[in-house]
């Protein structure tokens, strides 16, 4: 984030007549711990979803931002019973009702969360180590959401009118109870990051997963196209020194994507490690309206999949008569 050079300025006006000034290391940012109320509270036994909805919508009332998460454990809890809290933990953003966090267009007061870098602490894996055996919360050193809900999803970007761009995850691990069922009844399972490319936009572009750890959902990100009639044309994914886990399902899915980059990042104990596809729909008008995806893939670790490391699909809707279109898909792997 940009800052005017008079910010130091500020800063040190500030500290010399003895008035609060933010941390130098999150100056400008959303602390949840802190900039919200109530705020959350890092290893207790209270449910933190609220701090981090309001820290949400606190960013996007100005516009975009840095949401802050010090280290620490916060329990995104399917039994919560806190203050405000709403049943099964559902964000009331997400119409579908599938997110415990939504991001999304809030029709409400106008304000759109753009922009948007919710970012731990420090490097998720600099003090972890790969071992087959679940997650444990507390023996992370780094920032931690750990979620006890088997049916959501615990971050969903909901894809509305205007366009989103530039959503951001950077030194998180995002990890679900390893000891409970999951619900089964959807595609993905629940995810740890979900895109919901049906809200109505035309695209969603410019989002980052950086040196995250996603262990234990359904899937770790998952993006789907459900509407024949609607959906949106992502567009550049960086998914990058993160490490996607025991991910029953799938640990990464996107269908439709155009410019992925996937880096660095270790595929291990997942259903699916990597699965993209491209699609042909037929829309309301008679019309066939073609997607591929272009990816590049470097440097990347496959172990123990239960299904295949990496699958790529073609368009569902191949036989179209009469249509006048194609599917285009560019592939990259490299060691």
């Amino acid at each position: 984030m940009r800052y005017p050079k008079c910010a130091f300025l500020i800063l040190l006006v500030a500290s010399v007549f003895g008035l609060p000034v933010a941390d130098a290391q999150t100056g400008g940012w959303i602390d949840v711990t802190k900039d919200v109320f109530p705020p959350a509270i890092p290893n207790d036994a209270v449910c933190d979803v609220h701090a981090f909805r309001k820290a949400l919508k606190l960013a996007a009332s100005e516009g975009g931002g840095v949401i802050y998460v010090p280290p620490g454990v916060y329990l995104f809890s399917n039994d919560c019973t806190g203050v405000g809290c709403c049943n099964g933990l559902a964000d009331p953003l997400d119409p579908k009702g599938l997110a415990i966090v939504a991001i999304a267009y809030d029709s409400s007061d106008g304000t759109i969360p753009r922009s948007i870098e919710i970012r731990g602490a420090s490097p998720a894996l600099s003090s972890t180590q790969l071992t087959g055996t679940a997650w444990s919360p507390n023996e992370y050193a780094g920032s931690v959401i750990y979620t006890t809900s088997p049916t959501l999803d615990v971050f969903r970007l909901i894809a509305s009118p205007p366009n989103p761009y530039d959503i951001s995850f950077v030194n998180l691990a995002i990890l679900r109870d390893a000891s409970i069922q999951l619900d089964t009844s959807r595609r993905s399972g629940p995810c740890a990051i979900a895109f919901d490319t049906v809200g109505g936009a035309q695209w969603i572009s410019e989002c980052e997963i950086q040196n995250c750890l996603l262990a234990d959902h359904g899937s770790g990100i998952f993006a789907e196209h459900e509407s024949v009639d609607s959906y949106a044309l992502p567009h550049g994914l960086r998914l990058t020194r993160t490490r996607m886990y025991r991910n029953e399902r799938y640990g990464c899915l996107l269908e439709a994507w155009g410019n992925v980059l996937i880096s660095d990042t270790v595929f291990r104990g997942n259903g699916t490690a990597l699965r993209l596809e491209s699609h042909e729909r037929r829309i309301s008008n008679g019309s066939v309206r073609s997607s591929g995806f272009s990816a590049n893939i470097a440097n990347c670790q496959f172990f123990h999949s239960h299904g295949n490391n990496i699958e790529i699909v073609g368009g569902r809707h191949a036989e179209q008569p009469n249509a006048d279109s194609k599917r285009y898909s560019y592939f990259i792997v490299a060691d």
